[in-house]
């Protein structure tokens, strides 16, 4: 997910879909920008639950990830990942995809889904 602006809002977004804050990760040699973690893990409904990662900010090689997915790359100020394991659920990966799309929607944020090297619009 890119973001053309940096929420402030995020760990109440993130809360509101069940999501909770697990690590804070700060800014250092490795780290050019602090990184939130967020786990989402129905007990009675998930196998390894659902994880969002969020990077305030843009690493070096992000403006050319961003090439020919977006107009201008340098509109990408922070990104994030929801992603689950190999092994996950049913449950799981449609929380994943709900999570991803509401996170797009609600930010007005890009969707990229690699695997298939396209911008999810729907």
């Amino acid at each position: 997910i890119g973001f053309r602006q940096k929420p402030e809002d995020l760990g109440e977004v993130m809360a509101s879909i069940g999501f909770a804050l697990d690590k804070v990760t700060p800014v250092h040699a490795s780290f050019p920008c602090k990184m939130e973690s967020y786990n989402f893990f129905d007990e009675h409904n998930s196998r390894r639950g659902v994880w969002f990662v969020y990077h305030d900010g843009t690493y070096k090689d992000h403006a050319e990830f961003w090439q020919g997915i977006v107009d201008d790359p340098k509109e990408i100020v922070a990104t994030g990942t929801v992603t689950t394991y190999m092994d996950r659920s049913a449950f799981d990966l449609k929380k994943q995809i709900q999570s991803a799309k509401f996170l797009r929607d609600h930010y007005n944020a890009v969707l990229y889904e690699p695997q298939l090297g396209e911008v999810v619009t729907d």
